[in-house]
């Protein structure tokens, strides 16, 4: 009942065997080499041959940002066994986006491009207003382009949002710059 929590258990079941043959019949044979089913277990063999899991590249460092789409809020509805699974993984892959974006915005920095750097530091404060690394790249590369009064504005717009939501001083890293 968890995947369908509307339906009683019996029902439930035959909704997992239909959805199970369904996927069986779509991939054909390589079905065979990763869905891993018997009458009190369902999983996926997980390893490069079979499957892999954007997710986890992400995690591993295999795969940048950039490849993997947002995540969406997609728990169930009535199964709170998934809510704390599904929130811990999407916190994973948020904090591994952001030291992503992150370190790819000092790299460019680093290299005199403050082009690549300032939409890095957007995608950060998009993703997290709050994010400290997002409002000290974005100032950092304004700064770097000569444009100072973007980088006053921005640092002015990261002291509201700290005082307003936070009740605390932005880092003197922003205020400093």
């Amino acid at each position: 009942g968890l995947l369908w929590p509307d339906a009683d258990e019996g029902r439930a079941r035959d909704n997992l065997r239909l959805t199970l043959h369904r996927l069986r019949k779509h991939l054909g044979v390589a079905a065979d080499g990763w869905l891993v089913v018997d009458r009190q277990h369902l999983g996926v063999r997980r390893d490069k041959e079979c499957l892999t899991v954007d997710v986890h590249e992400l995690l591993s460092g295999e795969l940048e940002v950039e490849a993997v789409g947002p995540l969406a809020d997609i728990v169930p509805k009535g199964c709170p066994e998934y809510s704390a699974w599904w929130t811990m993984w999407a916190e994973r892959v948020r904090a591994t986006a952001i030291t992503q974006l992150r370190d790819a915005g000092g790299e460019a920095l680093a290299a005199g491009d403050p082009g690549r750097a300032a939409p890095l530091g957007r995608r950060l404060l998009a993703s997290d207003d709050l994010a400290e690394a997002g409002h000290e790249l974005s100032v950092r590369a304004s700064l770097a382009t000569g444009n100072r009064d973007e980088a006053r504005r921005l640092v002015a717009r990261c002291t509201t949002l700290f005082r307003e939501r936070l009740g605390v001083e932005p880092p003197v890293a922003i205020t400093a710059l």
